[in-house]
């Protein structure tokens, strides 16, 4: 991997963090906050405060990304459009993002969002919840059917992301559940990374 391709990705990462908690508009403020109350009186001022758009994200989208649930249901219950996008990423790749299973379910089992949507990064769920770090999360997308296997993180196979992440739990979840151990490129990063007990893991299933 190459240094260009990592300060890329930090470049990207830092904008999105900054994007997602910097915020002028009151309502999304209000949302990322999880500010109920705030953001049901901002919606009764001004209903069309619903799909505002502001530094190019919606409420919905800012309330998925940190992960507050109150506000999700009380957005999509006025009629949010969870497709909608914030920065190349939907509602639920958000969530997801964020670490959220909490938000995560809610949208997919309850406000039909798709978990198949790419956003403009070429982000997918499995992706998003892999770089979350969070091993519950990514154990309940698998358990949900989605096939990972024919699942890309912008260039990444799943498997590549959880070993370039670090995550050993993640790896092991995702070689239980059938990835391949011999995918060489995501047994290459993580030697290169110094994950030592993700190589030996490696190593005994026979890669």
């Amino acid at each position: 991997m190459s240094i260009h391709y990592l300060r890329g990705c930090a470049i990207t990462l830092l904008c999105l963090l900054f994007a997602f908690t910097v915020s002028a508009a009151p309502i999304h403020d209000a949302a990322r906050k999880g500010d109920v109350a705030a953001v049901r009186k901002l919606l009764a001022d001004d209903p069309s405060q619903l799909e505002a758009i502001d530094d190019y994200t919606t409420p919905l989208v800012v309330a998925a990304r940190a992960g507050r649930l109150a506000v999700v249901k009380l957005l999509v219950a006025r009629g949010a459009d969870t497709s909608a996008e914030g920065h190349g990423y939907t509602a639920l790749n958000a969530a997801a993002w964020d670490g959220s299973l909490a938000v995560v379910k809610y949208l997919r089992e309850h406000a039909g969002a798709d978990y198949y949507a790419r956003g403009a990064f070429g982000d997918g769920l499995l992706g998003n919840a892999t770089k979350s770090g969070s091993v519950p999360l990514l154990d309940y997308l698998l358990k949900a059917g989605i096939d990972f296997t024919t699942c890309k993180d912008g260039i990444q196979s799943v498997l590549h992301a959880a070993a370039c992440g670090g995550s050993l739990p993640m790896v092991k979840l995702l070689l239980s559940k059938g990835a391949d151990p011999k995918e060489i490129a995501a047994l290459e990063v993580a030697a290169k990374s110094g994950s030592l007990p993700i190589v030996q893991l490696w190593l005994d299933k026979g890669a």
